[in-house]
């Protein structure tokens, strides 16, 4: 004999839970700032489903977008040997063919550097 399913009462009364929708979303963090010397890491974190695939792209602010890295890697390691503001984006899709995107800028500037003359 099959067993007859029923939504525990709980659920029904419970605002939180009556006609939730769970949105799908793709986050960029890291750092806002680095130097020209060093790597800023980036991490991409989904909430809600789980991307298979990430494309990362970059540009210099008000420039137009390239691929820098296609793959199944959430986090891309920034780096720039020019000054400036730069703006990473990622679009991650899923199996199901469900696509985000986020957009992240990091300004780098170029260290100070002690010269030291000697006589």
């Amino acid at each position: 004999m099959l067993s007859k399913v029923t939504t525990p009462k709980f659920w029904l009364r419970n605002p939180r839970f009556k006609g939730a929708k769970f949105t799908q979303t793709i986050t960029i963090s890291g750092a806002t700032t680095g130097k020209t010397t060093e790597a800023v890491e980036l991490t991409a974190t989904a909430a809600n489903y789980t991307p298979t695939t990430f494309t990362w792209e970059r540009k210099v602010s008000g420039g137009s977008y390239s691929t820098s890295q296609t793959g199944s890697d959430s986090v891309f390691y920034a780096s720039e040997s020019s000054a400036g503001a730069y703006v990473y984006k990622v679009t991650a899709v899923d199996e199901a063919g469900v696509s985000k995107t986020d957009e992240h800028t990091v300004t780098f500037s170029v260290p100070n550097q002690t010269v030291t003359v000697q006589a």
